[in-house]
């Protein structure tokens, strides 16, 4: 992955890991529906790296 890639992900994944942290540590609402969220995305993540047969 060339340079500028590699810093437009590490921009994303920071910036989404500080709205995951600010909306969890918010109100107990946020704080609510942040847990609830990651819990019905729990059973996605493994799909990232589940091999399939797509070709181009």
């Amino acid at each position: 992955m060339d340079d500028k890639r590699v810093k437009e992900v590490t921009y994303h994944r920071q910036y989404a890991t500080e709205r995951v942290v600010h909306l969890g540590d918010g109100t107990a609402e946020s704080h609510h529906r942040m847990r609830d969220a990651r819990e019905q995305a729990a059973p996605y993540p493994d799909e990232l790296f589940t091999a399939c047969d797509v070709r181009d």
